[in-house]
């Protein structure tokens, strides 16, 4: 009998009549985990909208890469029907997901963390586009004796907060995890060395992990100027426009043309470092209005913005509506 996924992706409730399961890949997907088994869940008039979990159990392991595809704005619930522990990884694209009892994880392209997962429904919110996920779920590495591995104990203490209520601080996906999630990808499905040579791969992906959290203080210049950047957005999300860029150019002691060539190299052809903060701003505002329920009012304060009418002037801009019209465009 095929494995259960973790997490159970439901359709937007006004799509809930057209919603199809199937165990096949959607025409066209770019990413395959060729040792896993597809768990295809559809949407809409014509299908136009999935969520596409590959699979992938052997004894304690659960690996899943995870492709969200939407021609729309939406919101729609996830459910975990028993508590984990996970690695998540954000591969492509960038929303928000409200974890239950916990708060808001920015998943923000480029940035990863180690994360506890309580039992229950959680919600995610995603324009319209295609994104990718990977995450692990392994407790015999994560329970592994602090006397075997002396980098267990910073996950101990950087992730036990996770079950108080907490979302753990995010990391940036340097070339070191790229390259073992690229290898993970490449693996050939059906081949008996797969079990052993998966282990491997997550065995040092869980070591460099410990390894980033023991350095991540002090090392102002990663190799990885857009993952850092998105991890230190990820992390800072109250905080305004205009002292992120402060804060950006002190860390790399960088005049604004340097940062705005750097961010264009890193594959922000289109948008100034200026105007990607603010898009992402207001994302997060949709999520507060329409996730956290907060008034305009609120999420404006929460944000930063000094007038309220401009934070709805902005918003209008942005979306097309103001904050109490966003069920003209957000599916739910």
């Amino acid at each position: 009998m095929p494995y259960k996924p973790p997490l159970l992706f439901q359709a937007p409730g006004q799509w809930q009549s057209t919603k199809t399961e199937s165990t096949g890949l959607p025409p066209g997907q770019q990413l395959v985990l060729m040792f896993a088994t597809p768990y295809l869940t559809s949407w809409g008039n014509k299908k136009e909208n999935y969520v596409l979990q590959q699979i992938y159990q052997w004894a304690n392991i659960t690996l899943a890469l995870v492709t969200i595809h939407l021609s729309e704005y939406s919101l729609f619930e996830v459910t975990c029907e028993h508590d984990f522990k996970a690695f998540q990884y954000t591969l492509q694209g960038y929303g928000f997901a409200a974890l239950y009892n916990h708060g808001c994880i920015p998943l923000y392209e480029g940035t990863y963390t180690l994360q506890y997962i309580p039992k229950g429904s959680h919600k995610v919110i995603l324009s319209a586009g295609t994104y990718h996920y990977f995450y692990m779920i392994s407790d015999t590495f994560l329970s592994t004796p602090t006397s075997i591995d002396p980098h267990i104990d910073a996950q101990n203490q950087y992730t036990e907060k996770g079950k108080n209520n907490s979302v753990v601080t995010r990391l940036p996906m340097d070339h070191r995890v790229k390259d073992l999630i690229r290898r993970l990808l490449e693996l050939p499905g059906n081949e008996p060395e797969v079990p052993f040579t998966t282990i491997s791969i997550i065995t040092k992906l869980n070591r460099h992990y410990y390894r980033q959290i023991n350095n991540m203080v002090g090392e102002p210049k990663p190799i990885d100027f857009r993952a850092w950047v998105n991890t230190f957005l990820a992390n800072n999300m109250d905080i305004s426009v205009r002292q992120l860029i402060q804060k950006i150019k002190q860390d790399f002691s960088m005049e604004a043309t340097t940062l705005r060539n750097y961010w264009i190299k890193s594959g922000h052809k289109k948008d100034s470092p200026r105007a990607s903060f603010k898009k992402l701003r207001f994302e997060y505002a949709l999520y507060l209005i329409a996730v956290e329920n907060l008034s305009s009012k609120q999420a404006q304060e929460q944000l930063g913005f000094k007038n309220h009418s401009n934070f709805v002037e902005e918003f209008n801009n942005y979306f097309g509506y103001p904050p109490n019209q966003i069920d003209k465009f957000l599916i739910r």
